[in-house]
Formats: structure tokens, sequence, C-alpha cells
């Protein structure tokens, strides 16, 4: 078994989690995840997606806007 330092390692997130922190439902995340619009998603198990910290800042980030004509995230993510 590979050695892998503790500190390189950052917890990963629950899809609740994910939906309680971007205020949407659980239901919404997972039709985002079918349709790849939602943030980076990591399978860890055939039944079970995680998503790491890291890659959620970077997608809030990148749909950041000053004003609302600035066209970040002008796809629509669909609501559920």
């Amino acid at each position: 078994m590979s050695k892998i330092k503790e500190q390189t390692i950052e917890a990963l997130l629950t899809p609740r989690e994910v939906a309680d922190f971007l205020v949407i439902s659980e239901r919404t995340l997972q039709m985002w995840r079918m349709e790849g619009c939602g943030p980076r998603h990591i399978k860890v198990a055939s039944n079970k997606v995680r998503y790491s910290p890291t890659e959620l800042r970077t997608w809030v980030e990148t749909r950041s806007a000053h004003k609302t004509s600035d066209g970040v995230g002008r796809e629509v993510l669909p609501m559920r």
C-alpha cells in the first residue's frame, strides 16, 4: 500500500453538504451531475458520490459576476 501524506488529503463532501452549502435540493444537484453542469464530482463507489471542497470552491468562483449582464453562467441550470 502506498503512503500518502495526511496533510495532502482533504475531507470529501457529501451531496447533502454541497446542496446545503449551495442552498439547493439534493435532487437539483443530482440533475446537474447528470447534465454535466454542476460542480465536478468524484464517484467513490457505484452508488456513492462525493465532492472535493477545492473543486466546489473553484466552481463557485467561476460563476461569480459583478452584474447580471457579465454572461457568467449563461447556461441555465435546471432547478428541481
